[in-house]
């Protein structure tokens, strides 16, 4: 009994660094495609410019 609660906590604490990790990934990727949205809009500036 005492090793399936053991499991049990190990798994919920996976279960947490694995929504913290989901959670922090889509953070981090929506601020790749805002960098990547202004860069390419600074391009096309810069080109018009040339």
């Amino acid at each position: 009994m005492d090793n399936l609660f053991v499991m049990f906590i190990f798994q919920v604490i996976l279960w947490i660094i694995l929504f913290f990790l989901i959670f922090y990934l889509r953070k981090k990727d929506s601020e790749i495609r805002r960098d990547l949205k202004l860069l390419k809009e600074a391009w096309e500036k810069k080109k018009r410019g040339s």
